[in-house]
């Protein structure tokens, strides 16, 4: 790979025609420093589709096609999960920046072999843990830095929607939800709170005996996180963590988190009993509205997670980083090793 000049406009192509890469494109063609080179797709035809809704983008007849081209400076993988490590290999061995979607591979071994290349190549690697770029993510992730609630307890989060059993994917090397959102939830506690010193979890297995429902205890010296996902029912879709000074909810979806709610005791505690009763009458009145409303609101902040994991890579490569610290590959890592073992824990 070029070495990439500051304010040097970075060229993408995308591997994957889906709804993820197509609302990946929608974001990133909106970045000033960033420009949607190619698109590729198994079929031809659809590469084609999708290029007609961008100007200027050239389709390709094959994965191989786009990764050689030479305008190319970072390829984004949004294809299928079970191909995701081939197609990281793919791009890498083009001497291609890397930006992979979520869940980066199908276990940790495929995982820690995309980033050893992507080291040793010396090229930049990420895995497009969008949730994460989130502004209401980061300034839950900031509060918590900053010890805005005190010595934090708990966390609990979920996150899952029912699926129809005969679309399930049979290609995931006997993993199912695990992968669809259980890394959602297990990146979202190691993003805050770090690598969790032991875990357990319980596991309702699907019809094709990957994990349909799991619960997780991830533990910490001083704190505990549960953390519950499924492609069996629709959860809250919610995160709450409680501490000593306060708490903090991101409200559904908190992938996409449409708000922050961060509650001070001792900003309760210093007012009035009327005042307090305000507060808590405003609240209610504020969750009855959004259950009225549910389907109509506008989430101010849809999907510009995409947007922001964009203009990481484009940051870090303009600094020539190798990696990002918002998500760090040993982070990537650290939740791939946890639901590698989430069967035997």
């Amino acid at each position: 790979m070029q070495k990439i000049e500051r304010n040097q406009i970075i060229k993408w192509g995308i591997l994957g025609t889906g709804k993820i890469a197509e609302q990946f494109a929608e974001q990133l063609v909106k970045i000033k420093a960033a420009k949607l080179i190619g698109v590729a797709s198994r079929q031809f035809e659809n590469a084609q589709k999708f290029c007609q809704k961008f100007e200027g983008v050239k389709a390709h007849n094959s994965y191989e096609s786009l990764c050689q081209d030479i305008e190319i400076d970072v390829v984004y993988v949004s294809t299928p999960t079970h191909m995701h490590s081939y197609h990281c290999h793919l791009v890498l061995d083009a001497n291609k920046a890397l930006l992979c979607e979520k869940p980066f591979t199908c276990s940790y071994d495929e995982a820690l072999a995309v980033i050893r290349k992507a080291q040793q190549k010396q090229l930049f690697c990420m895995e497009a843990m969008w949730m994460r770029f989130n502004p209401c993510i980061q300034m839950a992730k900031q509060a918590i830095d900053e010890n805005k609630i005190g010595n934090i307890r708990t966390l609990h989060a979920e996150l899952g929607y029912q699926k129809d059993p005969n679309l399930l994917d049979t290609r995931l090397k006997g993993r199912g939800a695990s992968l669809a959102f259980g890394c959602y939830t297990v990146s979202l506690v190691i993003y805050f709170f770090g690598k969790p010193d032991t875990v357990s979890s319980h596991i309702i297995p699907n019809s094709q005996g990957g994990d349909e429902t799991g619960a997780l205890l991830l533990n910490y010296p001083d704190k505990v996180a549960s953390v519950f996902y499924s492609e069996g029912a629709t959860l809250s879709n919610k995160v709450s963590i409680y501490a000593q000074e306060g708490s903090l909810h991101i409200d559904d979806s908190f992938i996409n988190a449409p708000s922050l709610d961060i509650v001070s005791l001792k900003d309760i505690q210093s007012r009035s009993i009327t005042e307090r009763l305000q507060i808590r009458l405003n609240r209610i009145f504020n969750k009855i509205n959004s259950i009225i409303n549910h389907g109509n609101s506008v989430n101010k902040y849809n999907n510009i997670g995409f947007r922001s994991e964009a203009e990481e890579v484009i940051k870090c490569l303009y600094l020539g980083l190798l990696e990002s610290k918002t998500m760090p590959l040993n982070e990537t890592l650290s939740t791939h090793h946890i639901l590698d073992r989430i069967l035997i824990y």
